[in-house]
């Protein structure tokens, strides 16, 4: 079966081995919004004598908050008119999309086309969000997520108009354009940011899944603290991008007692004309680094790939690229 997904994260929506159709709902803002009733068809192949144990299916969303209180919108799914999960509620109070694993029995899986339905419940008071929905068979778990990763690193480049201010603030306010490129050749789009520039200003955010928009605080230099808000408004591959230039270091990871040449950073945070003081990111596997610039444009800092410990990480810049 090859990779079959639906990802409502990305406008238009992506898809694979997989025609989608919309009952009682409407797809935008990096979501598909499913009222009372609505269902979410997806109709996807098994090629003729393929068989499998079991296939897993992973639902990301949440039921939409009632106010302050947490959201109702239970779901049901069906393959092939056969119930898989019966007024399963979102956990998370409806707070951040949360990803939800199911096993499905092979045997509701079948040659040729399959339907699998999502259905928020006739009763539910709020929305049904769906961010993304994938389904592996279950010795390959995970596979559909990593393709859907590497396809997503094709076009790195993110540019976000800005907002900032909120609470404690006298109102919003637009804030600068914003720049993000992190690349250490691993086909990872960052899930947390933060950096500060030559100026001493301090920003740091937290990606939405898609990275369609971001949420954090920013401090100006003398002021206090206020929210900060981006909304993706561009992206490209490296070499069609019409932003800024990055950015090149040659790169070594300190391990071992000793430094290690390994395989350079492209880097272009912020607004891409500030000299950068420090930048520390998580990529969505989970890796993660922080870095801090001396004056020569070379860093040192530190980084970890997900499950193992923290390294040495120093780079030093390139003159050209």
């Amino acid at each position: 079966m090859e990779p079959t997904y639906v990802d409502f994260s990305r406008s238009p929506a992506g898809t694979g081995n997989a025609a989608v159709k919309i009952e009682r709902g409407s797809a935008g803002a990096g979501r598909l919004e499913l009222d009372n009733g609505g269902t979410l068809r997806m109709v996807f192949t098994v090629p003729e004598g393929e068989r499998h144990d079991q296939a897993t299916l992973t639902v990301t969303g949440l039921a939409s908050r009632l106010g302050r209180s947490p959201g109702h919108a239970p779901m049901y799914v069906t393959l092939n008119d056969s119930p898989v999960i019966d007024r399963w509620t979102i956990p998370g109070g409806g707070d951040l999309p949360t990803p939800c694993a199911f096993a499905v029995p092979g045997d509701l899986l079948r040659p040729g086309a399959n339907e699998l339905t999502i259905t928020s419940a006739a009763d539910a008071r709020t929305r049904l969000w769906l961010y993304r929905v994938t389904l592996d068979p279950v010795w390959e778990r995970g596979r559909t997520e990593r393709v859907l990763a590497a396809r997503e690193a094709t076009e790195p480049v993110l540019r976000y108009e800005t907002r900032r201010g909120g609470a404690g603030a006298d109102g919003w306010r637009a804030g600068p354009t914003v720049w993000v490129y992190v690349d250490r050749g691993e086909e990872r789009l960052p899930a947390q940011l933060s950096w500060q520039d030559a100026r001493g200003q301090d920003w740091s955010v937290t990606f939405e899944a898609g990275v369609n928009a971001f949420y954090g605080h920013c401090r100006m230099r003398g002021a206090r603290p206020c929210e900060f808000r981006g909304t993706l408004t561009g992206r490209w591959s490296a070499d069609a991008s019409p932003g800024p230039a990055p950015a090149r270091y040659a790169t070594w990871e300190g391990w071992g007692g000793g430094w290690h040449r390994s395989n350079g950073i492209a880097l272009l945070v912020g607004d891409g004309v500030r000299p950068l003081r420090r930048v520390a990111w998580r990529d969505t596997f989970g890796n993660n680094g922080t870095i801090g610039f001396d004056p020569d444009g070379g860093f040192i800092g530190t980084y970890q790939r997900v499950g193992e410990g923290p390294i040495g990480y120093r780079g030093e810049r390139l003159l050209k690229g």
